[in-house]
């Protein structure tokens, strides 16, 4: 029974864990692309009159 309940527990740490590395690597992407945005939109405004 103490392996049962120590291999529940331990799934249930790694999913904890798991979630918050994911939720980190979902924050960055979206932190990344928003800048990367910021960077590139002023470019686009200005390069419009030429297209």
């Amino acid at each position: 029974m103490v392996g049962i309940a120590v291999s529940i527990v331990a799934g249930i740490v790694v999913g904890i864990v798991v979630d918050i590395v994911v939720d980190i690597a979902v924050d960055i992407g979206v932190a990344v692309a928003g800048a990367s945005l910021a960077v590139v939109l002023p470019f686009v405004d200005k390069a419009e009159p030429f297209a």
